[in-house]
């Protein structure tokens, strides 16, 4: 799942995008990948609305702006290729809907805009659930509240129409989240797993890419001086237990990355080693 953020504040990568052309490169960049490692489910992520900490607010007027443009470049250039819009806002991921993409990647789960069901339910889009909301400092395990929020979530999406086998669920590394509590997820995330299989949903999203908790222990919680574009050999470790646990538990898994190439060449590393040991 390669991240294209159309945003001149995003915490790895705004401002890279500014124009058609960097946009289509990088997306054209992240599809031979794919092909060349035969990935066979592949998303491209447009984001026009940063969520890092301290962003400054985007109306909804802005981030249609941003996003449409793109989506449309992409979905001519690309037709064959899934397209998911990163937004909140259900007018928005109506109107990228229209201009070709099929996925929504929700990172409040429908908690912002109740809308987001009914629009999936409608139009049958895949629909990503993230947890966001703040976890407690006190549970040095933060599955429960995490796990609790998205059942919750996807009770209210069942409710409103929508069917499980659209639903991803993704735990939203970085999100609300201690330190701790992220490496907690990262060292073992099969318990997201094993809900979405028991729910029916399609899989997991995973989203470590570059997240400062990488560079961080959980005894020193401020962010080292490593800038998100040096922290791939760090999102190419975090893939490896997430990847693992994928594997034991035979669950599909969508991996949300910014270098697509780096982390489709672990994939064929641990691929290789599965090959020989199964």
């Amino acid at each position: 799942m390669a991240v294209l953020n159309v945003t001149p504040d995003s915490f790895s990568d705004g401002g890279l995008l500014a124009s058609k052309d960097d946009l289509l490169q990088a997306a054209q960049g992240a599809i031979c990948v794919a092909n060349q490692h035969q990935l066979p489910l592949f998303w491209l992520d447009v984001g026009g609305e940063s969520s890092r900490p301290g962003a400054a607010f985007v109306s909804e007027s802005q981030e249609l702006a941003r996003i449409l443009p793109a989506i449309e470049a992409l979905t001519v250039a690309f037709p064959e290729t899934n397209i998911s819009i990163d937004t909140r806002r259900a007018a928005v991921a109506q109107a990228a809907l229209r201009a070709g993409a099929s996925i929504i990647n929700d990172i409040s789960a429908g908690q912002d805009d109740p809308q987001m069901f009914a629009l999936a339910a409608k139009s049958g889009a895949t629909l990503v659930l993230m947890h966001s909301t703040v976890v407690a400092d006190e549970p040095q395990n933060p599955w429960p509240i995490v796990l609790g929020h998205l059942k919750q979530q996807f009770s209210k999406a069942m409710d409103a129409g929508v069917l499980a086998r659209q639903l991803w669920l993704d735990p939203g590394f970085g999100f609300g989240k201690s330190v701790q509590q992220n490496m907690r997820m990262l060292a073992d995330a099969s318990p997201i797993m094993t809900l979405a299989q028991a729910l029916g949903c399609q899989g997991v999203v995973m989203g470590s890419s570059r997240k400062s908790f990488l560079t961080q222990r959980p005894y020193q919680e401020a962010a080292n001086a490593l800038p998100p574009s040096q922290r791939d050999y760090l999102t190419a470790a975090s893939l490896v237990p997430l990847i693992q646990a994928a594997i034991g538990i035979n669950c599909p898994m969508q991996l949300r990355v910014h270098h697509v190439s780096a982390m489709a060449d672990v994939l064929s590393l641990l691929k290789a080693c599965e090959d020989l040991l199964f």
